[in-house]
Parts: structure tokens; C-alpha cells; sequence
């Protein structure tokens, strides 16, 4: 049941239509949610390293959605890094709520989106997502005069930034020909930046000079290995959450948004590592029942 819950993100009802047609079980709305409280307290125990794993990894991937817990409107924020994922269930998307998932003294570089709640990353510190980037430009081009032109242009240079990266990740370009045309692009980019924070449009100026004032955040992925220019990795661990919301409605307790971040946090890392989730979830759960400690998530490096 936690594995359908959790990874194939059927709601209450359909987990409880599937034992009936499938194991021939009658059981209660009731008793399919109580039955995942087990799970949860056998989870608590191996999630808990997960955060400060994350916290500690060179790049880390945040985003979040929104989440609802009955009628209060929630969100559910998620960390990436190359091994690990770890959700969290916020009351809030403001700057406390990511920095109670990465920590206040977080010390990696952090890709995200251009969302205010993380300007307290120093932009040296960031890699901004280009994918979103370009969803600017391409509003800012649909509009008039020159405010639109300077958004075409924009347009332009964040689609032959990604022509370029990809070229330069299948082998198709050297990385003393990547790094020349990135300086090169840095310098149209800032420049075109800058007409555009004085071009007569309120909302193209506000986009450009909020982009020149994090424009280190923009350019952290050409000398900085491991790093994307987007912010794919929190994107593609949310889908799955984002999903079972709209299935399941989201949750009726704090119980249940306990479930939802160690589920998921299992869930997603064990992808990530190339575990079976159904045979780590029976781990796990038999070593609670028999007072066991549970396999751990986090890596256990080598002595």
C-alpha cells in the first residue's frame, strides 16, 4: 500500500478498490489510513540523516508546490542533490521555509528559480534556471517597441546557450570553446540586461535589473562542475507529489504530511541510488516491527 501511495500516487479510495478487486479485501477507508501509520514511524528514523546530507552536498537542487492540508493552503518544498532528495511541508514559501529545509548556513551552490525567498543566497552562490529564464523572455518579447526587441533578443541568447551546453555535454565541443562562447554570450546578455533596465517598460526594467543585480547567479555553470544551467533535477522530484495532490487532494492531518515527506524522501533517493523501493520500505518496516535498526539512506562511507 505505501509503495501504490507513494510511487504510483493512487489515493485512498483507489488503494482500497485495488485490494478488493485484486486480493478479493474488504477493508476501510479508515483502516488503509491507519494502516500507513506503521510506515511512518518506520520511516522517521531513516529520513532523518537525509536533510543534513543534503545541506552538506556540493550542489543542491529547491523548488516547491503547493500542497493542502484540508482547506489550508500549504507547500511542499524539495531538495536535490546527486543522491539524495529530501521534502518538507511548509505553512509558508518565504525565505524561512527554504532555509528551514537547507539550512541557514548552507554553503553549496543552490539551484533554483528566480524566486525572491532565496535572495538570501549570495548570488556567487546560485545558478539561476535558465529554462525558467527563457519563459521571461519569451513574455517580455511578446510585448511592443523596444522593450519586446530586447526580450527577442534575450530569447535568442538563452536558446544558443542551450544549443551550446548540449553540444559541449555530447562531446560535440571542447571545453575551451564552451567557456569562449559563454564569455562571449555573458557580454551580450549583460549588455542587452542593461538597455533593457532603462527601456520604458516597467515590467521589462524590473525583470533586467533584478537579472543584473544576480547576474554572477546566471553563469555559475560554466566554471563550476556538476552544475545545470536549470533547475530540471527539483522539477522532475516534484512531478510525482504534484500528481498524487491532484489524485488525492492533498492530505487531512499533520500525520499525513509526515507520511507524504518520508515517503517521498525514500521514494525519490532510493530512485536515485538505484534501490528497489518496495524491497527498502519491507526493510525498513521489519526492522521496526523487530527493533531493528533500519538500512540507512544516507551513504555510509567507506571506513
Amino acid at each position: 500500500m505505501a509503495l501504490l501511495a507513494g510511487e504510483y500516487h493512487l489515493s485512498i479510495r483507489q488503494l482500497q478498490r485495488l485490494l478488493h478487486d485484486v486480493l478479493h479485501l474488504e477493508i476501510g477507508l479508515g483502516t488503509v489510513s491507519q494502516a500507513q501509520a506503521p510506515l511512518s514511524e518506520a520511516l522517521a528514523v531513516v529520513v532523518e540523516e537525509t536533510p543534513v546530507a543534503v545541506r552538506q552536498a556540493p550542489v543542491v537542487h529547491v523548488d516547491e508546490t503547493g500542497h493542502r492540508q484540508g482547506r489550508l493552503r500549504q507547500w511542499l518544498w524539495v531538495a536535490v542533490s546527486a543522491t539524495q532528495s529530501v521534502f518538507r511541508i511548509d505553512a509558508h514559501r518565504n525565505q524561512a521555509a527554504a532555509q528551514a529545509l537547507v539550512g541557514k548556513d548552507f554553503g553549496g551552490i543552490g539551484g533554483s528559480a528566480r524566486y525572491s525567498a532565496y535572495g538570501w543566497v549570495e548570488p556567487a552562490h546560485r545558478q539561476l534556471c535558465w529554462a525558467h529564464l527563457l519563459r521571461d523572455f519569451q513574455r517580455m518579447a511578446e510585448r511592443r517597441g523596444r522593450a519586446g526587441e530586447i526580450g527577442a533578443e534575450l530569447l535568442a541568447y538563452g536558446q544558443g546557450l542551450f544549443v551550446i551546453w548540449h553540444r559541449w555535454q555530447d562531446g560535440l565541443r571542447s571545453q575551451e570553446q564552451f567557456r569562449q562562447f559563454m564569455s562571449l554570450l555573458r557580454q551580450l546578455v549583460e549588455l542587452t540586461l542593461t538597455e533593457g533596465a532603462h527601456c520604458g517598460h516597467p515590467a521589462t526594467e524590473h525583470t533586467c535589473q533584478n537579472l543584473l543585480e544576480l547576474q554572477e547567479a546566471l553563469w555559475t555553470f560554466v566554471a563550476t562542475p556538476g552544475v545545470d544551467p536549470t533547475n530540471n533535477a527539483a522539477e522532475r522530484a516534484l512531478r510525482g507529489p504534484v500528481i498524487r495532490r491532484k489524485l488525492s487532494f492533498g492530505t487531512q492531518s499533520t500525520r499525513g504530511n509526515r507520511l507524504i515527506e518520508r515517503l517521498s524522501t525514500v521514494v525519490a533517493t532510493c530512485r536515485q541510488q538505484g534501490r528497489a523501493v518496495l524491497a527498502y520500505l519491507r526493510e525498513a518496516i521489519e526492522a521496526f516491527l523487530f527493533g531493528r535498526s533500519a538500512p540507512p539512506l544516507v551513504p555510509v562511507p567507506d571506513s
